[in-house]
């Protein structure tokens, strides 16, 4: 059997590990990357939905359930969201604030015990947003804001 420079192939193995290697690093860069625009897609989509609170609240009975603030196509992740949190956000009482979702078989979104919003899954959908100005029955809230997740709202008997 005649071979050729025997000694030089042994190197051809160092060099397909090296590209394995190098691919692999490029490989973690690129899905670093993904989640890092992901949760900067979420983040933006957060501060969306607070300004868009914080605008329905300067124009109360303007922007209502029958004509509701829409903030389209924001990304949301798995997670639950509190009175609490909305409340710290934009300065309204936990008390004047109310989830409404689209609930069901298949739907992302639920109420918890609390009245909180469970989102199940990471998803893009609109969140319709409406305050009105309470009526004195309505205890210490000036204005009552209703948040709508993938759901027009609902009026409320």
């Amino acid at each position: 059997m005649f071979l050729m420079n025997q000694r030089g192939q042994q190197f051809e193995v160092f060099k397909l590990l090296i590209a394995v290697i190098m691919a692999l690093a490029i490989l973690m860069i690129i899905l670093n990357s993904l989640g890092y625009f992901n949760s900067l897609s979420v983040s933006i989509s957060q501060t969306r939905i607070v300004e868009g609170i914080k605008n329905a609240m300067k124009a109360p009975d303007v922007v209502s359930a029958k004509n509701p603030l829409i903030v389209k196509k924001v990304t949301l992740n798995k997670k639950t969201w509190t009175k609490f949190e909305i409340s710290q956000a934009t300065g309204l009482k936990e008390s004047c604030i109310s989830f409404q979702a689209r609930q069901g078989p298949g739907s992302a979104f639920s109420l918890n015990s609390n009245l909180d919003l469970v989102v199940s899954q990471d998803l893009v959908s609109d969140v319709y947003v409406y305050c009105n100005s309470a009526s004195s029955s309505s205890g210490s809230c000036k204005i009552k804001c209703t948040l709508s997740f993938g759901l027009v709202p609902v009026l409320n008997s």
